[in-house]
């Protein structure tokens, strides 16, 4: 295993989750018995991240998708946060950190055109889901457009009048860190379908 990898991680993070939304529903002793064993292998896993030194995920964006996840609901990250997930995919590491700081107001407008992008035909995305490290090796299940459904959208994004100079940069940004991982082939573009 590369020291860039993680452990793979996303079927038993999937589990637990399987385990306390049905925990949720039901108090069941044999679930909860699953529940104690599965999180004692998560924490195994966490121990590797951290001493691979996986992550740079914040822990409120690992709480805070974790906790989307427990809701049963699938949001999509579309920011500087959804590059550590490339970075993951690609068995890279970005150089500079996202934010710690979750914008939702700049989230909750990237959603906005993304529906907007969809809706006129400019972008039938597909989505990637990965499993993401903060630097003590918590994970959370992170949704990110496929590659190259990322690409397309923040250059779309870039070409709309209500984004401000700092905003265009920040995309431009994102698709040559994306652009590169593909380009380094460290990231495969096949994730991706067009329609």
């Amino acid at each position: 295993m590369s020291s860039r990898q993680g452990i793979d991680s996303t079927s038993l993070f999937r589990e637990v989750l399987r385990v306390k939304q049905e925990l949720i529903e039901k108090d069941d002793p044999e679930m909860r018995q699953r529940l104690k064993s599965l999180t004692t292998v998560q924490e195994e896993y966490q121990r590797l991240n951290k001493a691979l030194r996986l992550g740079y995920v914040s822990e409120k964006m690992i709480a805070l998708l974790n906790d989307w996840e427990l809701a049963g609901e699938s949001r999509i990250v579309l920011g500087f946060e959804a590059q550590h997930a490339y970075a993951v995919m690609a068995g890279a590491r970005a150089k500079k950190s996202p934010s710690t700081i979750f914008n939702w107001h700049e989230h909750r407008e990237m959603e906005h055109l993304l529906r907007q992008a969809m809706d006129s035909g400019e972008l039938q995305p597909n989505v990637s889901d990965q499993v993401v490290f903060s630097r003590t090796g918590k994970m959370g299940l992170m949704h990110v457009l496929n590659p190259l459904s990322f690409i397309k959208f923040k250059k779309w994004m870039a070409t709309q009048p209500q984004r401000s100079a700092r905003q265009i940069e920040q995309d431009k940004q994102q698709v040559e860190f994306v652009e590169l991982l593909i380009t380094d082939g460290l990231l495969s573009a096949t994730y991706d379908i067009y329609y």
